[in-house]
């Protein structure tokens, strides 16, 4: 493959497609041209969105953070009704408790978890920044609310560590357990503030 890069034959030209360049092994990329590729006009992925008709285009799409693809597939799966019972669960962070949606939320996939609460501290963390819900329209409100009586630096802090478990998502730890002491965390953002 190098080679064919490096001298490709007469009137050839390849185009390699990755969505995670930098995996790319170094020889390969400074044999290539990088042109970058982002999301489409948001009222250009609602109009695709809306003639492949999808509904609730706009949340789907908000939700997917503009990847019009993620919110087609959001519209072909189970996931949002998943995703609303779980925020729901995360809208009363005093009155949840831990154990028992631990043991409720063990059967989510844990790749979902991990993109839901991550974009959930994230708009909690834009809200408490005065910046505005991104993710979670549908949500905005209580978000709106929450991320006025959350603690910064505890916010900060669980954001941080949610992003390092992304690392170990796919282990096979205890889930409940991990379910729990998240939860825990989250609750105690919210303690000294309520």
């Amino acid at each position: 493959l190098l080679k064919v890069l490096e001298e490709p034959p007469l009137n050839t030209s390849f185009l390699l497609v990755s969505d995670q360049p930098r995996r790319l092994l170094p020889t390969i990329r400074s044999r290539c041209t990088r042109i970058d590729v982002g999301l489409p006009p948001l009222n250009q992925a609602l109009d695709w969105l809306q003639a492949i008709q999808v509904d609730e285009a706009g949340q789907r799409l908000a939700l997917a953070g503009g990847s019009p693809l993620i919110a087609r597939d959001y519209a072909e799966s189970d996931e949002l009704e998943e995703r609303r019972a779980i925020l729901e669960g995360l809208c009363n962070p005093l009155q949840l408790d831990p154990v028992g949606l631990g043991e409720k939320w063990k059967a989510v996939k844990p790749q979902t978890w991990h993109e839901l609460a991550y974009k959930w501290l994230e708009d909690l963390l834009a809200e408490r920044l005065n910046a505005g819900t991104r993710f979670n329209p549908d949500f905005a409100e209580v978000l709106s609310k929450l991320g006025r009586q959350a603690d910064l630096a505890g916010l900060l802090e669980l954001a941080k560590v949610h992003a390092e478990q992304g690392r170990t998502v796919m282990h096979p730890l205890n889930r409940p357990l991990q379910l729990q002491a998240w939860l825990i965390r989250y609750r105690h953002v919210f303690d000294e503030t309520i």
